[in-house]
C-alpha cells in the first residue's frame, strides 16, 4: 500500500498541472485490486500443481493475461492501478513507448524486492522464476499487442484511432 502511495505521490512532480486529485483513486484501485487478489488465492489454495512444466505453463499464460488486461485498461482509459498510473505519467511526459516502461518498471521492482528482502532476511523471499518470468514478459507481450491489436483495440474502445499516441 505504502508503495501505491509513493508511486502517486510520484506522479505529482511527472504530470504537474496535469496531475489531478482523481489520480488518487489509483489507492482506492489499489485497495481493491489487494482483496481482489487475497480473494482468488483463497479460492484457489487447495488446488496444487505438482509438474514443474505445468507450473510454468500457467506463469506464461498468466503474464498473457496480465499483459492482456493491462493493455485494456490502459487503451480504455479505465482508472489505472498505481504502477501503470505512474508508467503512463512517464510515458506522457517523456514521450516513451508503454511497453518498455512497463518492462523496466517491472524489472526494477522485482530487483529492488530482491534486495529488500536480502537485507532485512538475509535471503530473497517471494522471488522465483515466475515473479522473472512476468516482470520480463507482461511488457514484451504488451509490445507485441502493440504490434497486432493496438489499432483494433483503439477502434473497439473508441470507434477511431486514440487521439493520443499512436504506440501505448
Amino acid at each position: 500500500m505504502m508503495l501505491f502511495i509513493f508511486y502517486v505521490i510520484l506522479e505529482i512532480p511527472i504530470k504537474g498541472k496535469k496531475f489531478h486529485i482523481s489520480d488518487c483513486l489509483q489507492i482506492v484501485c489499489a485497495v481493491v485490486f489487494g482483496y481482489f487478489v487475497n480473494w482468488t488465492k483463497s479460492l484457489l489454495s487447495g488446488i496444487v500443481i505438482e509438474s514443474y512444466l505445468l507450473k510454468i505453463v500457467f506463469t506464461l499464460i498468466s503474464t498473457v493475461l496480465i499483459a492482456v488486461g493491462t493493455q485494456v485498461y490502459v487503451i480504455g482509459k479505465i482508472l489505472t492501478q498505481a504502477t501503470e498510473g505512474l508508467i503512463l505519467a512517464i510515458c506522457d511526459r517523456w514521450n516513451l513507448r508503454f511497453a518498455d516502461v512497463k518492462n523496466y518498471m517491472d524489472i526494477t521492482s522485482v530487483v529492488l524486492a530482491a534486495i529488500i528482502s536480502l537485507i532485512f532476511t538475509g535471503k530473497i523471499i517471494g522471488i522465483r522464476e515466475g515473479t522473472v518470468i512476468a516482470a520480463f514478459g507482461v511488457g514484451r507481450v504488451v509490445a507485441l499487442l502493440n504490434k497486432g491489436f493496438l489499432q483494433k483495440m483503439n477502434t473497439l474502445c473508441w470507434g477511431k484511432d486514440n487521439p493520443g499516441k499512436s504506440e501505448n
